[in-house]
């Protein structure tokens, strides 16, 4: 079954929300995921709400486009950042379970929020599973360039030791 676009409307509504969706989202973050809990002051905290607000957004692009596909494109931004955020993490000598964690807890956190304002909206219940999903589909999807970004840096490192 088709899943007619979101209405001009909602998506206004959720890209009004992002600011607060991604406030929130980095405190379930720092509050469920001791590593970030222990790592994140007031000015990472606040970069890292910033790469919240962007990966929203790039998701909520992706789903306004028509039939809510991709239409051959990938959001290359948010991939290239999710797979630099694993480098990252590899360099810094941490294992990349803290990240994927962090990844849950926020899919989670941010769902709850842009559901609450697709609810509010009269949304149609087949349409909120649907992009349910979408939200689920497009973190695996950022989990896996971490993933990679990760298994590639400690590569290179371990070559550069061998050298």
């Amino acid at each position: 079954m088709a899943i007619p676009p979101l209405d001009p409307n909602v998506l206004t509504a959720l890209r009004t929300s992002l600011p607060v969706v991604a406030e929130r989202t980095v405190v379930a973050v720092m509050d469920e995921v001791p590593h970030y809990a222990a790592s994140l002051g007031p000015a990472m905290g606040a970069n890292i709400q910033g790469a919240v607000q962007a990966a929203l957004d790039a998701f909520l692009r992706r789903v306004s486009r028509a039939g809510g596909e991709a239409s051959g494109a990938t959001p290359a931004p948010g991939l290239e950042a999710a797979y630099a955020l694993g480098r990252g993490e590899a360099r810094s000598g941490r294992t990349i379970d803290a990240l994927l964690a962090a990844y849950r807890v926020g899919a989670r956190a941010s769902w709850r929020e842009m559901s609450t304002t697709l609810v509010d909206h009269e949304v149609p219940t087949a349409t909120v599973a649907d992009l349910a999903g979408r939200v689920f589909d497009y973190i695996d999807e950022l989990s896996a360039a971490s993933v990679a970004g990760h298994t590639d840096e400690l590569a290179k490192s371990g070559r550069v030791r061998e050298q």
